[in-house]
């Protein structure tokens, strides 16, 4: 029986199983793939070029799944067992130190330059960071329509570090328990062969399932990544077979694989259905890449990798990507503006200054400690003790974010300070309010209170507005709203930016004994627009078509009096003759049609502007040429609905001057992010909506 203090020798030594004699101990070929990657990365996410330069994260986990891999395979080709406490302190030791300094560093400059309001999320991320969770949490924020709108948090990035910790919590027992009752070689090999293939086959399928119905879930979720890891760990188990390629077939192999991760940085980009199968572009070059290098003499492409500066950038990659992206995310805020080109590059350089001494002063000397490495539980216990004191310290940190504007609200009081602000306006006056709020500079308290704003929507029954995966509208008694009782209907359909009308709709409905029909779905827009691609789905919206069809077939069954529609204006809408189309059908059965034109959309979420800059809220605000008022989607459809012979009820005059929208209207926050109202300044425009209904009913 091989004991610990043996292994830690041979662990020292780096061991060679007889099969693999001869096996370079250092890859530079691997070492220059990491520079590939990170500066895919780091270029993709500045805005530069390469939009597809994620793809950097899916060599990265092909580049893991090898290297980790190795070192199992090997323990268990010679010793049959693996030392799961030298492992698991492997892991604290390289990406723990490294990754806390970053969290912590990140979390007191988010508090020093972030909006406050913004902060508490931050802190969330920043625990979830700490205990490789956040990919979840994004991943259940991104599939949340409204949380879209919300800024980057700059702790996004660790979602590639959570996911491969998840994996290698679980990786090394699974290969023990695949060949623990194997003899022999090549018994073990074989096993460890076929569970791979099953693990990426499983992951693969749900990588493509998933993407074509949740993309953020695929995107971050585990499940659907752990076959790029897997694909590098079967390159591990089987690299005595890729050592015995010809010498100009790696060389062919290496320079294609390269070639391939370098198209889809080009090819792809925000648009690109991802993972999915797209994946396998990036992924299987890099496998190529590696495979390639498994050969004893340097091929083609290690030349090109092997140099320099390439080798440097790849030493110093994991604490470059963990640097660069709180500083995109920070940098713009702390100086007040989007960044140039100039300022780009030098947050990249800065970057990399950061990169350079937490691997010198951090990095390198924990990794290589003696007596970490001699006791591989102290590794474990650092690294849980650091990740303790992170946590305590986010948890600490929660508290000293004061958001200006006055307290937070319960939903009750919510809606009695909504009813309030909304009389006091209908008495003085919305025009009037409109003129005063452009003169406004500090921050009054304000209803809803900021950290509320996010949820001030119209409240209906869930049924009422459906999700992205639903085709089916509600036509049951559970969506009747208004006078139940009422003579007359009005029904209200389109997407979000149709259902900010509901609260307003509602209550006037119910003051002027109309039943009121609600019919919304997230991000489906009323105009008949063939082959809708919905942008956070990155693929054709059939479900909202469907839902679309069987809406308009009830609304010819219902007959009602009106219908209200509306929807965020889409690059569809510049072809107005699917709004047009639509309005045309509705009054073909005998309605009334009332168009809601777009609302303006601001340059930021507006309560976290505003928590942000409360000594200065015209900052907040958007002249019309920002709020998109003039733009080509916005007059297409309100052309398109006119022509059809809609009334059109455009809420501008009752948001802006012709010079700004302001962010603030008689202490009302407008707007719950950058481009919904809240549901207390709909309800200011009741009036001058029900006036539209009714104007509508009048109209031949």
């Amino acid at each position: 029986m091989t004991t610990t203090g043996q292994v830690a020798v041979l662990e020292k030594q780096a061991p060679t199983p007889v099969h693999e004699k001869g096996r370079r101990k250092f890859r530079p070929d691997i070492e220059g793939l990491r520079a590939v990657a990170v500066i895919l990365v780091i270029i993709g996410h500045s805005g530069l070029a390469l939009a597809g330069g994620y793809i950097g994260v899916d060599v990265f986990f092909v580049i893991s799944g090898f290297l980790i891999t190795q070192q199992l395979h090997d323990e268990l080709q010679l010793y049959r067992r693996i030392a799961f406490c030298r492992f698991y302190a492997r892991r604290a030791r390289r990406i723990v130190p490294a990754a806390t300094v970053v969290i912590v560093a990140t979390l007191f400059a988010s508090w020093y330059w972030l909006s406050p309001l913004r902060f508490k999320a931050i802190v969330g991320d920043a625990v979830f960071s700490a205990i490789s969770g956040v990919n979840w949490r994004l991943a259940e924020q991104g599939t949340d329509y409204f949380g879209s709108t919300d800024p980057p948090s700059p702790f996004q990035h660790y979602w590639s570090l959570s996911v491969e910790e998840q994996f290698y919590a679980i990786w090394p027992v699974l290969l023990v328990v695949s060949v623990l009752s194997i003899g022999g070689v090549v018994g073990r090999q074989r096993a460890m062969v076929g569970s791979l293939l099953l693990l990426v086959a499983l992951s693969l399928s749900l990588s493509v399932t998933v993407t074509g119905g949740s993309a953020p879930l695929a995107y971050f979720g585990s499940h659907t990544r752990a076959w790029e890891l897997g694909l590098g760990a079967l390159l591990a188990v089987t690299a005595a077979t890729w050592a015995r390629l010809p010498q100009t077939m790696a060389t062919i192999a290496g320079w294609v694989g390269l070639g391939m991760i370098a198209g889809a940085a080009w090819w792809f980009s925000d648009a690109t259905p991802y993972p999915g199968s797209a994946a396998l572009l990036p992924v299987v070059g890099a496998c190529l890449v590696i495979a390639a290098g498994c050969v004893k003499r340097p091929n083609g492409v290690e030349m090109f990798l092997q140099q320099r500066p390439m080798q440097f950038a790849g030493r110093v990659s994991y604490s470059w990507y963990l640097w660069h992206w709180p500083v995109f995310v920070i940098a713009p805020v702390a100086v007040g503006h989007p960044l140039g080109v100039g300022e780009i590059a030098a947050a990249i350089c800065f970057s990399l200054l950061l990169a350079v001494l937490t691997f010198y002063i951090i990095e390198q000397p924990i990794r290589t400690r003696k007596g970490l490495l001699d006791h591989p539980q102290r590794g474990i216990g650092l690294g849980m003790t650091i990740v303790a004191v992170s946590v305590t310290l986010c948890v600490v940190m929660s508290t000293v974010a004061i958001v200006p504007g006055g307290s937070s609200t319960t939903s009750d009081s919510l809606a009695a300070a909504q009813r309030a602000a909304a009389s006091a306006v209908l008495v003085s006056g919305i025009l009037p309010a409109v003129k005063e709020a452009v003169e406004l500079t500090e921050l009054p308290p304000v209803t809803p209170a900021l950290e509320s704003a996010k949820f001030d929507g119209a409240i209906l029954p869930p049924s009422c507005f459906v999700q992205y995966m639903e085709t089916d509208p509600d036509t049951s008694r559970t969506c009747l709203l208004g006078d139940p009782n009422g003579n007359k209907t009005v029904a209200l359909i389109g997407d979000s930016h149709a259902a900010q009308w509901a609260g307003p709709l509602q209550s006037w409905a119910e003051k002027n004994r109309w039943q009121m029909r609600p019919m919304l779905k997230t991000a489906c827009p009323p105009g008949l627009y063939p082959n809708y691609i919905e942008l956070e789905l990155k693929r054709v919206y059939v479900e909202c078509e469907i839902w679309r069809a069987k809406v308009l077939e009830f609304i010819g069954e219902l007959k009602p009096d009106v219908v209200v529609i509306g929807s965020r204006a889409t690059i569809s809408a510049v072809d107005s003759s699917g709004l047009r189309e639509t309005v045309q059908r509705i009054r073909d059965i005998g309605s009334k049609v009332v168009f809601m034109a777009e609302t303006p959309t601001m340059s930021s979420a507006v309560p976290d502007c505003l928590a942000q800059y409360a000594s200065n809220i015209q900052f907040c605000g958007a002249n019309p040429f920002e709020a998109e008022l003039g733009a080509p989607a916005r007059i297409a459809e309100i052309n398109g609905a006119e022509q059809a012979g809609a009334i059109i009820f455009d809420s501008t005059p009752w948001l802006c001057t012709a010079e700004t929208c302001p962010a603030v209207i008689s202490k009302i926050v407008v707007y719950r992010d950058d481009n919904h109202l809240t549901n207390t300044y709909a309800l200011t425009l009741e009036a001058p909506l029900g006036k539209a209904v009714t104007d509508a009913v009048g109209r031949p």
